[in-house]
Order: structure tokens, then sequence, then C-alpha cells
């Protein structure tokens, strides 16, 4: 019985020893990733990342404004309301999801001759909670599906 117990014990120092390093770095990165985002200035990406590392409570003022006129501009913004768990319809008395929907022109999201906007705009639309086959999303799909490249991928752009 002692020789069983001083095998484990002995098992558990090495893992010990060989995990122990590995937790420590990942611990030590995060904290380092956590204190540059946070000593960035505030921006959609940044909140996102935040979000994602478990931060609440951010200071989230800066989105009750869009900085821009394109559907990109909209969608970044609802995603980064979305990730801190803010209401894209609601935040700072305007609903950011019809103001990007107003983006929504011939079975396409912004700009005709782009793609990404499309796609983020699928993404911010899902992520506020809009229905799958609703006509933006539906359409946008569609559009996406018929600029797919023989290859089977999107470029940036189209035409």
């Amino acid at each position: 019985m002692k020789k069983s117990f001083r095998k484990i014990l002995v098992g558990f120092a090495v893992l010990n020893l060989i995990f122990w390093p590995a937790i420590s770095t990942q611990s030590q990165v995060a904290a380092t990733t956590l204190s540059y985002l946070k000593s960035q200035q505030a921006e959609a990406w940044v909140t996102m990342a935040l979000s994602a590392m478990g931060e609440i409570n951010l200071n989230l003022d800066y989105l009750k404004e869009v900085s821009g006129t394109q559907a990109t501009d909209y969608e970044k913004t609802i995603l980064a309301l979305v990730a801190a768990k803010a209401n894209p319809h609601t935040f700072g008395n305007i609903d950011y999801v019809a103001k990007l929907k107003s983006f929504y022109s011939s079975s396409q999201i912004g700009q005709e001759n782009l793609l990404n906007d499309d796609i983020w705009g699928i993404i911010a639309l899902s992520a506020a909670g809009e229905e799958k086959n609703s006509t933006e999303i539906n359409g946008a799909k569609n559009f996406l599906l018929t600029n797919q490249n023989q290859a089977g991928g999107w470029g940036y752009r189209w035409g």
C-alpha cells in the first residue's frame, strides 16, 4: 500500500512539473493580453475581445454614436453591443438593427460591389436575434451564394 501511495505522489509531482509551466504561462499571457486590450482606445473590436475574455461593466458610451456611414460601421457596433450584453435595438435610444437594415437594397446589405458587408450583416443581424429567414438575412445569403467563386470561396468583392 505504501509503495502504491508513493507511486501516486510521484506521478502527481511529475504531472505538476510538466503541466504547471503551461498553466502558469497561459495565465501570464491572458493577463498581458487583458492589460494590453484595456490600454487601447475604446473601439468595437476591442470591446468584443474584452467581452470574450470575461470582462464586464465595460464603458460603452462611445457606442452611443456610430462613426462612419457604411453598413460595416453599424455591423461592428451591433456585434460589440451584443458581446457586452447590451441591446442593439435600444442602446442609446437608437435602434442600430433598424439602421443596419436601412442599408439593405437589391437583395444585399451595404455597398453593391462588396461581399464582406453582407457577411458581417448576416452575422450582426443573427447576433441581434433577427430571424434567419428575415428578408435581409435571406437576401444577403442568396446574394453571397450567387457570387460564390467557382472553387467554393468568396473574395472581398465581386464583379
